[in-house]
């Protein structure tokens, strides 16, 4: 599991994101099975899901690069 601490440097206010995996099995007709892992971020907190913003961020890195439009969206959720 990996967990994030996201800082709003105006307010200091902090948002911890945590992910999860959630494995898929899947199986195909010559009994050959394929699992994929499918990661899930959520607010530590409350446990519900992030925002797909967030969430495409989170999983590409790119949270404090160009997504600071993010915050805002995170400050309605604090």
């Amino acid at each position: 599991m990996t967990i994030i601490t996201l800082l709003d440097v105006e307010t200091k206010k902090k948002v911890i994101v945590r992910s999860v995996i959630d494995p898929i099995a899947r199986i195909d007709k010559k009994g050959n099975i394929q699992i994929i892992q499918i990661h899930k971020w959520l607010y530590d907190e409350s446990g519900d899901f992030v925002d797909e913003d967030l969430y495409e961020a989170l999983n590409n890195g790119e949270v404090g690069k160009r997504w600071s439009h993010l915050f805002e969206q995170l400050k309605a959720y604090l």
